[in-house]
């Protein structure tokens, strides 16, 4: 029996959680520093997506729109269908954008189990909360045990 497997069946067992808000995820990740020039680029490649930026003078929410920077990019946080991205300003004009592809799969072929979990938007007007999956996975190869290690923005919600 796969690890994933192994903990929807023992999680079906606890009193008052419901098993169905977890999914099995295969995840494919990759990351990639880049320069100002190079990162305008990339952003702009992305096309609409969902998701937040800050930069040093504001922070954008995005609705299905494309990324535009104004100022300079500190990080963010967006997903578009199955795509999912961090932005990380590490200094000296250089940022990391990491991109990480969920698919639902079987548990048996799944890498991570997803739960979804929200955390409310920051702001008095603000009604909408922030949607993630928070992924576990296996501590080791030599534990099981389940550990998160990554939360994957997944839109907003009100």
């Amino acid at each position: 029996m796969s690890v994933i497997k192994q903990w929807l069946t023992d999680i079906a067992l606890l009193p008052d959680f419901d098993v169905k808000q977890m999914r099995p995820f295969k995840i494919s990740q990759h990351s990639q520093s880049l320069g100002k020039d190079e990162l305008a680029q990339a952003l702009k490649a992305l096309g609409s997506v969902s998701g937040w930026l800050q930069e040093t003078s504001r922070v954008v929410q995005l609705n299905q729109s494309e990324i535009i920077v104004q100022g300079v990019p500190m990080a963010g946080e967006w997903c578009a269908g199955s795509e999912h991205w961090v932005l990380e300003y590490v200094g000296l004009s250089t940022w990391s954008l990491h991109r990480s592809t969920l698919i639902q799969s079987a548990p048996e072929d799944a890498t991570h189990l997803g739960q979804r979990v929200t955390q409310r938007m920051v702001g008095a007007k603000s009604r909408q909360s922030l949607a993630y999956w928070r992924l576990w996975e296996a501590e080791s190869a030599e534990s099981v045990a389940p550990v998160v290690r990554t939360a994957l923005f997944a839109g907003f919600e009100e």
